[in-house]
């Protein structure tokens, strides 16, 4: 995967690991990663692991498990026991 680095990007592809990040202002180095990227590319099982680790973090059970660590760690209480 190739992507600009913009916005949550770079949080998305974890800094550059599962995909390679180009700044959103140089467009010769995102044809060049374009290029590297059919030339060169991933396994199937590789894109697979990239996808399952994706949804893993951003997808709703993931999300969600963020939401209530948030909750544990700053609040010390798990939402469910919080006061209405």
């Amino acid at each position: 995967m190739v992507a600009r680095n913009v916005g949550g990007v770079a949080e998305l592809l974890e800094g550059g690991k599962l995909g390679r990040l180009v700044e959103a202002e140089d467009p010769g180095a995102f044809s060049a990663a374009l290029a590297d990227a059919v030339a060169d590319p991933p396994a199937p099982a590789e894109r697979a692991a990239w996808s399952r680790s994706v949804i893993r973090r951003f997808g709703i059970a993931g999300m969600a498990a963020g939401v209530r660590r948030v909750y544990e760690e700053e609040l010390g209480f798990p939402p469910h026991l919080a006061a209405s």
